[in-house]
């Protein structure tokens, strides 16, 4: 019975982070695709600058909306990649103390901190929930180029909701490697 609960919890483990991998991936992309948007950015400002000394008036070749575009990738690159980083342990953390503790100590110690981050990301979640309904039935939009605010959300919300997953996950992993018979 403890073997089939076991593959159980392996199983689930693995499927969430094939999905958070996937998600990590595309937050890979969104930030190659900010870097391309401030490059370019950078790029056609500089020409504009420069074509003062060749033409009257400099061209302008200013893109409106780099901000906003930028500011959407890069929320959706921290947040569709931190349901992977809680999977993989990527995160940052001082083991300074928890090194010297017992295995079965040091496991519940970090089902507690699995716990936390739960309890944080499942906050984001709801009230992040709650702000996005609330602009979106304001109709608000991003500055520039009026991009839905909800398309904002979107990304936050995704990432927050996987990472309460990840972390229920890595706080039932945790309690039962601190609870498992010893072989």
């Amino acid at each position: 019975m403890a073997d089939q609960s076991h593959m159980m919890r392996a199983t689930a483990f693995q499927s969430a982070e094939r999905v958070a991998r996937w998600l990590a991936s595309a937050g890979v992309v969104f930030l190659l695709g900010a870097m391309l948007v401030t490059m370019s950015d950078v790029v056609l400002r500089l020409v504009a600058r420069m074509s003062a000394y060749f033409f009257d008036a400099p061209l302008n070749l200013i893109v409106p909306g780099i901000v906003d575009i930028t500011q959407l990738l890069v929320i959706a690159v921290a947040y569709l990649a931190m349901p992977y980083a809680f999977l993989t342990g990527s995160h940052v953390s001082v083991d300074l103390v928890t090194d010297r503790f017992p295995p079965r100590v040091l496991a519940v110690v970090r089902a507690a901190g699995a716990l936390l981050s739960l309890c944080f990301m499942a906050a984001v979640t709801w009230y992040g929930a709650q702000a996005a309904l609330q602009q979106y039935g304001y109709g608000d939009a991003s500055h520039t180029i009026a991009i839905p605010i909800l398309w904002y959300w979107t990304p936050l919300l995704i990432g927050a909701a996987l990472s309460v997953v990840a972390t229920a996950l890595l706080m039932a992993a945790n309690l039962a490697q601190a609870f498992e018979q010893p072989r």
